[in-house]
């Protein structure tokens, strides 16, 4: 018995035989692997997080600056249309101050593309939480970077919360306008992505800061 030629066959490769067969295709975001006659045909998911961060050490610093995170992007990661996500969680531990301030910075490779200083209403000494969501994409070419997102911190003075750092019945300490940078470093080779915080102030001891999450994925 000689199987149908006009059936709607779903194959790996058109064969001109065939008159209504349809050939499979994988978008973007899956890998196969094809074993050849009377072997397998795996599909995979490709993961697009690039780093998954949790419970991450405590950092300190003598010099009131901690990085929260410093990671290589690779070569042509970015390319002219490509674009990340990084998610950051933790909190900042701070001894007391006066008239304090804090600073982000968030820099590729040799440029700060977003840097600014805010008072904190309260130099108590204590946690306080912190939450950024940042997106950095390429803008149609390899040396053309555009940053966008927002941050928030927390407080340390009353109310505080029942549990855990923050209070959802307060302002946050910083506002919650997004944020906008650039740069023009050239994506075609590695190049460094750090965020990190500052605290100032007339009178500080130390500050430290532990990212309890940190995701970077690429969109």
């Amino acid at each position: 018995m000689t199987a149908p030629t006009t059936a709607q066959y779903l194959v790996l490769a058109n064969d001109g035989t065939l008159s209504a067969e349809r050939k499979l295709v994988f978008g973007e975001g899956f890998a196969v692997n094809d074993g050849g006659g009377n072997s397998d045909y795996s599909v995979s998911v490709v993961s697009r997080v690039l780093i998954r961060q949790s419970g991450g050490p405590i950092q300190s610093s003598g010099t009131l600056t901690t990085t929260i995170i410093s990671t290589i992007l690779g070569a042509n990661l970015l390319s002219t249309n490509g674009a990340l996500q990084l998610l950051l969680g933790g909190q900042i531990i701070s001894v007391a101050a006066s008239n304090a301030s804090l600073s982000i910075a968030v820099i590729l490779g040799a440029t700060t593309m977003y840097k600014d200083s805010i008072p904190l209403s309260s130099a108590a000494p204590g946690s306080r939480a912190y939450f950024m969501k940042l997106m950095l994409s390429a803008e149609n070419a390899t040396n053309a970077q555009v940053l966008t997102g927002s941050c928030y911190v927390s407080d340390t003075a009353a109310p505080v919360a029942t549990t855990g750092l923050g209070h959802m019945a307060s302002v946050e300490q910083t506002t919650t306008t997004p944020i906008l940078g650039s740069a023009t470093e050239n994506s075609a080779v590695s190049l460094t992505l750090v965020v990190w915080m500052r605290m100032q102030g007339a009178i500080i001891a130390s500050i430290s800061a532990q990212n309890r999450l940190g995701i970077l994925r690429k969109l």
